[in-house]
């Protein structure tokens, strides 16, 4: 977990998460890093209510919560470049009741003010759900914050939370040097 700096054209096997059985995504050929992060949830979610997601900027590993503002430590850019793909992993906690299947969209947020979708997905009968973007061409400056931002559906069936988890994998592609 981390930044990984990687000179060479990003293969699929390097992006978390990648559906090696389905098609292998397009997402440049050009030079850059990947940003990783795994979030902790500790809360059941609530219906039609907007969610942030940090880290604590140190180990990239564990923020001890989600929030309902945008005051997570956010994950800062380290070099410029460009977003080229954004995947999201969320599991239900052991236990937990599995959430219905209404749309739900997840959000990469910029700085607090530019909110860039990554998917919107509804599944069913499922405790882990990932939204993936492998088409994106957002610019991003050296310091600028990261987070994941999203308001929840008004499910059917809640989430019934002890502890879930988020893993988010970012590509950013950098020029060449």
């Amino acid at each position: 977990m981390g930044i990984e700096r990687i000179k060479r054209p990003l293969l699929a096997p390097d992006i978390l998460g990648v559906n090696l059985a389905g098609p292998t995504p397009d997402i440049g050929s050009g030079s850059g890093y990947l940003i990783e992060w795994l979030s902790q949830v500790i809360a059941a979610m609530e219906d039609s209510t907007t969610y942030y997601w940090g880290t604590d900027n140190t180990t990239f590993l564990v923020r001890a919560s989600m929030t309902t503002a945008a005051n997570v430590t956010p994950v800062i850019v380290p070099y410029a470049g460009t977003i080229k793909a954004v995947i999201v992993h969320y599991c239900e906690g052991t236990g937990a009741g599995t959430a219905s299947d209404e749309a739900w969209t997840m959000n990469l947020n910029i700085n607090d003010t530019t909110d860039v979708a990554i998917e919107t997905i509804s599944e069913t009968g499922s405790k882990i759900r990932s939204w993936e973007n492998y088409s994106l061409n957002q610019a991003v400056a050296q310091g600028d914050e990261l987070r994941l931002k999203s308001t929840t559906p008004a499910w059917a069936t809640n989430p019934l939370a002890n502890v879930e988890r988020i893993w988010v994998t970012i590509w950013i592609e950098t020029p060449e040097a």
